[in-house]
C-alpha cells in the first residue's frame, strides 16, 4: 500500500462538524441512525477479544461513545481517542474528562505508537474520493499500530437500501485485501444486513 497516500478529507470533516452543530452531543452528531445500532457495532467489535485491562485505539472516536460502551462492560480500559474533527475532540473531551482524545489522522500517526487493539466503527461511511484507497490504507495502519487485533466495522454493498451520500464497501474483496496483510483474519456479517466487520489478528 502507498505510504505516502494523500487524502482530502473536508467534505467528511466539514459533515460530522455540521451535525454536531445540528444536533448537539447527541449519537445523531455522529451519524447513527439510533444509538441501538451504534451500540450493536460495539457489542460485535467488543467480541474481537478480552479488552479488559488493554491499551485501545478509537480511531473516528467522534464524540467517545464507544469509551463509555468500554467503561461499561470492561470497567478498565487504557482508551486513546481520535478523530479529524477538531469539534468533536472538544466535545468528547468535556463529556469525558481526563480521558485521551487527540485530533489526529490515522495514516499520519507514528510508527512507535502501539495499542493492544485498534477499533473503528462505521469510520469510513461517508464518501469521499478515494474511499476504497484510504480503507485499505487506514486497515494497514490500524493493523500495524495493533499487538494483538485490528477490527473495523463499515458499510456493506449488500445493504437492503442504499444512500448516494455513503460508501458501501465490497466484504469479499476487503477480505481478501485483509489476508495479505495476515493469516488470521475473521468476516462477520451476520449481525446487521447493511454492516459487516472484518478482524484482523496478528499470528
Amino acid at each position: 500500500m502507498d505510504k505516502k497516500a494523500e487524502f482530502n478529507l473536508d467534505k467528511v470533516r466539514k459533515f460530522f462538524d455540521g451535525e454536531l452543530e445540528k444536533h448537539g452531543a447527541t449519537h445523531e452528531a455522529t451519524n447513527w441512525g439510533s444509538q441501538a445500532s451504534q451500540y450493536r457495532r460495539f457489542e460485535i467489535l467488543s467480541e474481537t477479544g478480552g479488552l479488559k485491562g488493554k491499551s485501545i485505539l478509537d480511531v473516528g472516536c467522534g464524540l467517545g461513545e464507544f469509551y463509555r460502551f468500554l467503561k461499561k462492560e470492561f470497567k478498565t480500559v487504557d482508551y486513546t481517542g481520535i478523530d479529524i474533527s477538531e469539534e468533536m475532540v472538544a466535545g468528547a473531551s468535556k463529556l469525558f474528562r481526563g480521558v485521551k482524545f487527540e485530533t489526529r489522522d490515522i495514516l499520519k500517526i507514528s510508527g512507535s505508537d502501539k495499542y493492544d487493539y485498534a477499533f473503528a466503527s462505521g469510520t469510513f461511511n461517508v464518501k469521499f474520493k478515494g474511499n476504497e484507497k484510504f480503507m485499505k490504507c487506514a486497515i494497514e495502519r490500524m493493523f500495524d499500530l495493533s499487538k494483538e487485533a485490528a477490527a473495523i466495522s463499515m458499510l456493506s454493498k449488500y445493504a437492503d437500501f442504499l444512500d448516494d451520500f455513503y460508501y458501501y464497501y465490497d466484504p469479499e474483496k476487503i477480505f481478501a485485501f485483509c489476508k495479505t496483510l495476515c493469516k488470521k483474519v475473521v468476516l462477520r456479517h451476520d449481525y446487521m444486513p447493511h454492516d459487516f466487520t472484518i478482524v484482523l489478528y496478528k499470528d
